[in-house]
């Protein structure tokens, strides 16, 4: 099985890759370097084929210069199911769970959209609080 590095942030500083730069030769890339120390928006997969304990080695090191990130299959990179149809299945769930919890309220919240990796995250949130969420995968 093949794995690849999922980044929720990046780096906050430049990590020591030197280590590991020798059997991964792509993270020379600059690209993928921009990547890995993105702070505004979730890097998202780095589209990496490794084995377990490589990928667990680079994780490791980007950890250490601050980035937050999992280590999953490479497969979970081409979803069966698009961000779309998602998106519509969540909305008629949430909008179930709402009329269901908030009665006296129509359900006309705008859905936020977190993609962990392994699922997207939907969250119907008022504020900073979310009231409601679902995860599809």
């Amino acid at each position: 099985m093949m794995y690849d590095i999922f980044l929720q942030h990046g780096c906050s500083s430049q990590p020591d890759l030197s280590h590991v730069m020798e059997q991964v030769p792509v993270l020379e890339d600059s690209y993928l370097q921009a990547c890995i120390v993105q702070k505004e928006q979730a890097p998202g997969f780095l589209g990496l084929d490794l084995s377990a304990s490589l990928a667990s080695m680079l994780l490791e090191c980007l950890i250490v210069a601050g980035a937050v990130g999992y280590r999953l299959l490479s497969t979970y990179r081409t979803p069966t199911l698009s961000i779309g149809q998602a998106k519509v299945y969540a909305t008629h769930v949430l909008t179930q769970q709402w009329n269901e919890k908030f009665p006296e309220t129509p359900f006309s919240q705008s859905l936020n959209i977190i993609d962990r990796g392994v699922c997207w995250q939907f969250e119907v949130k008022e504020g900073a609080i979310t009231l409601l969420f679902l995860w599809i995968n």
